[in-house]
């Protein structure tokens, strides 16, 4: 049976298209079933893509593009699109004045954000942050002024 996290990796390519606001990437992927046969998330930082690779019967195999970006997207913004014959990546330039020569470098993993932090995905969710330590209060009665204290009390305490 099919699972991602056993299939082998291969690379994935696709047709890398800039513009002066977005930067987009073309991957043919005719035959593919958007609901089961990729997944993909992008952060403000990177980039992970897995279409799941039909071609060789009997092979588990995805093709895998996962990246760091090389400079800052609007993740609000980009999209992936899931069409018919192609996947579309398209991010949108943070700085639109910039230049990309290409989405960024490779990469072992994807990092998830912290929640709260941006993220688009069909399959991982957001790291909710560690629930800060309760500090309980101390039990220990403050310290009194044997002068300020009241005869009653004194009476007690012995």
């Amino acid at each position: 049976m099919f699972n991602f996290e056993n299939a082998e990796r291969l690379e994935l390519k696709g047709a890398f298209i800039q513009q002066t606001d977005l930067v987009f990437m073309n991957i043919p992927a005719k035959g593919y079933d958007k609901d089961t046969d990729v997944r993909y998330a992008l952060s403000s930082d990177e980039f992970i893509l897995e279409l799941r690779d039909k071609t060789q019967r009997g092979k588990h195999q995805i093709r895998r593009l996962c990246q760091t970006l090389s400079k800052s997207i609007d993740v609000t913004r980009s999209e992936v699109q899931l069409l018919m014959d192609f996947i579309v990546v398209k991010l949108q330039k943070q700085e639109p004045a910039l230049t990309w020569r290409e989405f960024g470098y490779d990469i072992a993993n994807f990092t998830v954000p912290q929640a709260g932090g941006l993220m688009k995905s069909n399959y991982l969710k957001s790291i909710d942050p560690a629930p800060s330590p309760v500090i309980e209060e101390s039990k220990v009665e403050p310290k009194v002024n044997e002068a300020e204290k009241s005869p009653q009390a004194l009476l007690r305490e012995k």
